[in-house]
């Protein structure tokens, strides 16, 4: 099957990107404890960074399990039987965690707006985290919509679908560094702790 030009200049452009592979102990209690402690916010009571911070790593270990998933999932043989529907059923997961983490740090209470309010100099890094947002969610969907040619069509070559699922790992790993950097900039903190 011939690829498009946008298709090769992405995997050039994307081609020595890695995806980190080790999941963190203990991210679901993580997940679990953030989502409690910003349970117990006020509602209309300006939040302390800490429980944005908080709500953000939680987000942001989700999204880290699923790329986990994702990764092993398209990496074991095409030919086994159910790989398709395994790689399917993590491109969903991986939707879902993409999406709870941009409402997360896109939201009016979120990272992103605190980050706005306490250093607007990082503007630019925040606009650019944004605009990843909307580019990850189109590489996404498109990673998707080979997963369905390739199961309307068996003869499509999945390793399209291979090389599709790939990038998008490593955008998002460069991606989750680039949000790492600019909490560190902004606050002198860590998020990615056990990651």
């Amino acid at each position: 099957m011939a690829r498009t030009e946008a298709d090769r200049m992405l995997e050039l452009e994307e081609s020595a990107q890695g995806v980190d592979l080790y999941r963190a102990p203990g991210s679901e209690l993580q997940f679990q404890m953030a989502a409690e402690e910003a349970d117990d916010q006020p509602g209309n009571v300006e939040q302390h960074p800490s429980a944005v911070l908080a709500r953000a790593r939680a987000r942001r270990h989700g999204l880290r399990g699923a790329m986990i998933d994702s990764e092993k999932a398209v990496a074991r043989p095409s030919g086994r039987q159910g790989w398709l529907g395994e790689v399917e059923a993590c491109l969903a997961e991986l939707r879902q965690a993409l999406d709870e983490h941009i409402e997360e740090v896109e939201g009016p209470d979120g990272l992103l707006a605190e980050i706005m309010e306490s250093t607007p100099r990082l503007a630019s890094e925040v606009e650019i985290l944004r605009q990843e947002h909307r580019q990850l969610v189109t590489a996404l969907i498109r990673a998707q919509e080979i997963s369905r040619a390739v199961e309307i069509d068996p003869a499509h070559d999945p390793l399209r679908l291979r090389r599709a699922v790939t990038r998008l790992l490593g955008r998002l790993t460069l991606h989750r560094q680039r949000g790492s950097d600019l909490v560190f900039e902004a606050f002198n903190v860590d998020i990615g702790v056990a990651d």
